[in-house]
């Protein structure tokens, strides 16, 4: 069963239900409690029936991901491109999970990229690559949001 609630210093209600032991809350995006009550009970009727689309707590490391990845490339010259970019893309994504990469660290490897002298058409080819593997995560339940939203490749 779920509850209904309002922050302090917020119009709009609140809910939250309880899922495997965890509670997830959320807004209504209304100040109206009637309406927030119908919402409400449509959230915990989508939980109750297991389309509840939250990311799994524990998604794969980088490294794991990118072996994954690779085995579902179908084209051996695609699967051999793919894999000397991810080559690359270990290096400064080793020992992360998927839901610890964010833009930030994919700006600072186009800049190293960059920084050692190739050329922006390999750079792109590479996120090109993770791109991919971060839409298949994100589909796959791995990571809420992609990163790359926020990541503009390079002219």
């Amino acid at each position: 069963m779920g509850t209904l609630f309002k922050k302090k210093g917020s119009k709009h209600w609140q809910m939250g239900v309880w899922v495997g032991g965890c509670q997830k809350c959320k807004s209504t995006h209304t100040s109206n409690k009637r309406l927030a009550k119908q919402i409400l009970a449509r959230w915990e009727t989508e939980v109750f029936e297991r389309r509840f689309h939250l990311p799994k707590s524990i998604p794969p490391s980088f490294e794991t991901w990118s072996e994954e990845f690779l085995k579902k490339v179908v084209p051996s010259n695609t699967r051999k491109r793919y894999a000397a970019s991810i080559g690359k893309l270990k290096v400064k994504f080793a020992g992360l999970r998927l839901s610890e990469i964010c833009a930030e660290q994919i700006e600072a490897y186009k800049e190293e990229r960059l920084v050692e002298g190739v050329e922006p058409a390999t750079v792109n080819h590479d996120l090109r690559v993770l791109r991919r593997m971060m839409r298949l995560a994100e589909r796959q339940q791995f990571i809420g949001r992609n990163p790359f939203v926020q990541v503009e490749f390079l002219k």
